[in-house]
């Protein structure tokens, strides 16, 4: 999922490149024995998932700074109280296909640093990468200020996430 200022910007700019993605909508949910609906503070909207790897892109808005600064308050991860500061870079491997490749490079054209592997700058901080395999894993890079927790990792199945 990819934090985003204009959903609706988003949203047409890829219309309009012809590729699929789904309107931006809230998230409902109903609880209280199904007589409420909670409505989420944010729109997502989605592309189609790749052909050859079991991912989807994600496009999400907060509706505004009030519900970002909510949720910064009350829905804090475990990693700040551990020093870890963030996300460096997604690297994603697999069997891509030239549909997938093609996807990629139409939904990022703009920010593609390189080819071989694919590789996306979305901001200075933040690093998306492509590259080709016969398997499927996907390796997540934090920034890490705990020495106890640098150079090491973690896996579950075939995703890694490692403090650098």
């Amino acid at each position: 999922m990819l934090d985003v200022v204009n959903i609706d910007e988003v949203y047409n700019l890829l219309n309009k490149k012809s590729i699929e993605i789904t309107k931006p909508e809230h998230l409902k949910f109903k609880w209280f024995f199904n007589m409420l609906t909670r409505t989420m503070p944010w729109q997502n909207s989605y592309i189609n998932f790749f052909e050859g790897v079991p991912l989807q892109i994600g496009f999400q808005q907060m509706n505004d700074e009030k519900s970002r600064k909510f949720m910064n308050e009350y829905m804090i991860p475990n990693s700040r109280d551990n020093d870890i500061i963030g996300i460096s870079e997604v690297i994603v491997r697999g069997p891509l296909t030239n549909n997938d490749i093609k996807l990629i490079n139409n939904i990022f054209d703009i920010y593609i640093t390189q080819t071989e592997p694919l590789t996306i700058q979305l901001n200075q901080q933040h690093v998306l990468v492509f590259e080709d395999s016969e398997s499927y894993s996907v390796d997540i890079i934090t920034k890490c200020n705990n020495k106890s927790f640098n150079n090491k990792s973690i896996s579950i199945e075939n995703i890694a996430i490692k403090n650098i």
